[in-house]
């Protein structure tokens, strides 16, 4: 029998089975079997048989009710993002009633299970079920099915989800334990499956025939499917995985694309044949066993850090408060019994004990307060989602240049410049392992003090440092950027191979340009190498392509002068070509791209704006097409402006809407008092919008203006002319946040300090369908004082303006909520944007924000 009359026959025995009584056992095995249910109509009667429906009673939700749920923005949000998985040939009103329906199904059902989470990928699941059953059947059969097979994915936390994706690799490594071994060698846990579990593999393939019949399949089995299936995809490609380069990188990569690759029907068969070979109880032993061993090496539920000195000081008279109390409680009860004048006496002898002792107890608590107030000027007990800091460790007499992967151990390195720019340093990471990894290995929570890296004997200070392959050898090199008043010369340090890996050679003799601004470092030819991009007089640009030999490109250039502030950025601004979010400043090469866009501040006439290089796709490999330079006025606020004051701008996708947005910070008042502002940059509707800032921070006392920070000026490193930003998912809830440096002021006319502070991304408010960040201190971060143990989160510089010397400091964040954000990483833009943020989680996610800031 071919297929077509394979697939007569079954649905010739499904009808007959549907008309003699719907055998459920049956129908799970029509599910299961080639084909599952071939289509939709069939669907439509099974799906409700087989999950337990009987009729249909849920209640209608009025739009007003939807819109009290909590996680009503976010769901439009990932509602409006549904593209890539409606039919193509639908029109935009088909399209846009859909998505009504879908806000509706998903929303309602959230408010029928108020015990549950939502979690980005859901709507995925949301969308399959409404495509087959329509609203109100998809309704009935996913509020049945949700308590056991989505209720471990929607908890508060992300710990049940951990573990049960810990199933996948204690199943692979039941089967295959040295392929197992070799993807935890290089810290690869079971994290890139992601994806695959939370959405049913909705969100991973093409073709919509193939995640229905994948839903026959889980529908009809145990929820342990899921695991089943994903091992069966990575055994199916065992020897490609096993000749995949032992790199971190190139290995998720590997893994992620592995479901696109083979027949569904060949999965399925393997995966049911894996359910009969480890049948689920052995399963959730073998799932057991790893969990221990990971236990015993891992305290994945660390409590939130206080200070140690303000702590030990309050429960030590906290205990001789309690004491006190348990004392008079014991006399109280010798006085029932001995009721007599003496006996009163001696109870009032001990009540004014008590008192005292709690008198004594709260004035040692507010003069504890009030030296810790006055030691460290502004604080506050609540850091962004509860999180507090410790001092991972500082380095006096540097300056912090870049972070990069010097010696290919897929960990962050820092790199650093003495105070007076001639020498480079590096701190080498300690080598560590993906959060989902089994066996963590013990390595040093702190980074070890710096070591000279490169000593360069260039005839100016070091300007800016910049990490990039630029000679195509897949080893690091680093661009030097020299200069007094300018112009920048340019220098390469090639990275050396082998076992000399991790050292620089640097020729002096031979710099590779002169710039009258910071150059733009991006890929312009898509060949893979970093190239360089910039101006090199008022009439002409050079590009500098990267390879193993480097070749030189004049361009003739008519057009406003690049700022020498060296503010670019280089990104997909409108989403047609490249997906994802992509960083690029002066201060290091966060991710190689095709410069698709390119975004430079420049000085028209005197004034400030943006100049945009767009460049589509079949023009990528040429030369930018700078007559086609597009100007961006900047925001009116700052033209009516005396003197603004900007910060460094950055691309990200602020609002949650899957385009990308500029964001700008900057000041309309001299030291930015009053004058505090944070633009967003909307380049679809090509206008300007003002963000909602809450500068006061959370609990913060005692009582101050606060307003954004001007950077001190200085002859060092070139920063941003305002502390910060540095844009990163700070509370790992999915929305890029700011890092900055917060002026406070108590009524002079200079602030009388700045501190490091985070804006958090609160999301678009539904009451003022704005954008809003509040501000949040870093509970138990302190410049360069203390020095606590711990490791890293937050790089701060700081500069002791009456001694000019910088300090770099390392604060370790103790986060106490969830870690969301792996949650929310399935996003609606191909695998692109999924091996971004699942890059963040192999850095057991940590954050790097520079900051600089004057002490």
């Amino acid at each position: 029998m071919d297929c077509n009359e394979v697939k007569a026959y079954k649905r010739s025995q499904i009808c007959k089975n549907l008309e003699n009584g719907c055998d459920v056992k049956y129908l799970r095995e029509f599910c299961i079997t080639t084909f599952g249910l071939m289509d939709n109509e069939i669907r439509r009667k099974v799906w409700p048989i087989i999950t337990g429906v009987e009729s249909n009673s849920e209640v209608c939700y009025s739009e007003d009710v939807l819109l009290t749920h909590h996680s009503y923005h976010q769901v439009k949000l990932d509602v409006n993002r549904l593209d890539s998985l409606l039919p193509p040939n639908l029109d935009s009103a088909e399209k846009d009633e859909i998505r009504a329906v879908m806000m509706r199904l998903t929303v309602s059902l959230l408010l029928d299970n108020p015990q549950l989470h939502y979690y980005q990928g859901f709507h995925d699941i949301c969308y399959i079920f409404l495509s087959v059953l329509g609203e109100n059947d998809a309704r009935s059969v996913l509020n049945k099915i949700l308590p056991q097979r989505f209720s471990l994915f929607m908890e508060a936390s992300m710990d049940s989800t951990v573990d049960y994706m810990q199933l996948i690799f204690a199943l692979l490594g039941y089967l295959r334990p040295a392929l197992t071994e070799n993807l935890e060698q290089v810290g690869l846990g079971p994290h890139f499956a992601l994806a695959w579990i939370v959405t049913w593999f909705a969100h991973v393939l093409q073709e919509m025939d193939d995640v229905r019949r994948l839903f026959d399949l889980f529908l009809a089995t145990d929820p342990l499917m899921l695991i089943y299936l994903s091992v069966a995809i990575i055994i199916r490609s065992d020897e490609e995985v096993q000749s995949t380069t032992a790199d971190f990188g190139m290995l998720h990569h590997t893994l992620l694309r592995l479901p696109k690759k083979h027949p569904v029907e060949e999965l399925v068969r393997n995966s049911v044949r894996l359910y009969s070979t480890v049948p689920p109880d052995l399963l959730l032993t073998l799932g057991k066993q790893r969990q221990a061993l990971s236990d015993s090496k891992n305290d994945r539920h660390k409590k939130p850090m206080t200070s140690g000195n303000r702590s030990n000081v309050k429960w030590y008279f906290g205990a001789i408060f309690i004491a006190a109390l348990a004392y008079v409680v014991y006399w109280w009860r010798i006085i029932l019994k001995r009721a007599s004048g003496v006996a009163y006496v001696i109870l009032f002898n001990q009540m004014r004990l008590l008192l005292f002792s709690l008198l004594i107890w709260s004035c040692l608590q507010c003069i504890i307060f009030s030296i810790s107030a006055n030691q460290s000027g502004p604080s506050s007990p609540t850091g962004p989602s509860g999180s507090t800091f410790t001092t991972a460790c500082t380095w006096p007499g540097y300056q912090l240049a870049a972070f990069a992967d010097l010696n290919a151990d897929r960990q962050m390195d820092v790199v650093l410049i003495n105070a007076d720019g001639t020498q480079l340093y590096a701190s080498i990471a300690p080598s560590s392992q993906s959060t989902f990894a089994l066996a963590q290995r013990s390595i040093s929570r702190t980074l070890p003090n710096p070591s000279l890296l490169l000593s360069p004997d260039l005839n100016e200070p070091i300007r800016s440092v910049a990490a990039a392959d630029f000679n195509g050898d897949s080893v690091v090199d680093l661009l030097i950027l020299t200069s007094s008043n300018g112009p920048y010369t340019a220098f390469i340090a090639y990275g050396e191979t082998g076992t000399n890996r991790g050292s620089f050679a640097l020729d002096k003799s031979k710099p590779v340009g002169s710039f009258t601004s910071q150059p733009l470092v991006c890929d312009l030819n898509s060949d893979a190498i970093a190239d360089l991009y910039g101006q090199t007089s008022a009439t002409q640009h050079m590009i500098i392509y990267g390879g193993n030999v480097s070749s030189t490109v004049n361009i003739s250039y008519n057009g406003p002068k690049w700022s020498s502030l060296g503010y670019s950025a280089f990104g997909d601004v409108d989403g047609d070509t490249i997906p994802g979010e992509l960083l690029l400043n002066y201060l290091s090469v966060v991710v190689m791209f095709h410069c698709t866009y390119v975004l430079v501040l420049v000085e028209q006439s005197g004034q400030p704006k943006l100049q945009l290089i767009r460049r589509d796709v079949s023009s990528i490999p040429g030369l930018p097409d700078l007559s086609k330079a597009e100007l961006i006025d900047l925001p009116r606020q700052l033209e009516a402006a005396t003197k603004p004051t900007l910060g460094l701008f950055s691309l990200g996708d602020y609002d949650s809407d899957g385009k990308i947005e500029l964001l700008l910070p900057a000041c309309t008042t001299s030291g930015c008092r009053d004058g505090s502002h944070i633009f967003m940059y909307d380049f679809e509707l090509t206008e300007w919008a003002s963000i909602d800032i809450i500068w006061e921070p959370k609990g913060a006392h005692p009582s101050y203006s606060w307003s954004l920070a001007e950077t001190p000026v200085t002859a060092s490193l070139t920063v941003s002319a305002l502390v910060g930003p540095t844009v990163g998912d700070f509370d790992l809830d999915g929305r890029p946040d700011v890092g900055v440096g917060l002026a406070y002021w108590s009524g002079s006319s200079s602030p009388t300090g700045t501190i490091p502070a985070v804006l958090l991304n609160e999301g678009v408010q539904s009451s003022t369908d704005r954008l809003q960040f509040r501000a949040f201190l870093l509970n138990g971060a302190g410049l360069p004082e203390g020095n606590t143990q711990g490791t890293l989160d937050i790089f701060v510089m700081s500069l002791n303006e009456a001694l000019d010397k910088p300090t770099v400091s390392l604060f370790l964040q103790q986060l106490v909520n969830d870690f969301y954000f792996i949650k929310v990483s399935v996003y609606d833009l191909h695998e692109l944007s999924v091996s971004l943020s699942h890059v963040i989680c192999s850095l057991k996610f940590r954050q790097f924000f520079r900051l600089n800031f004057a002490k």
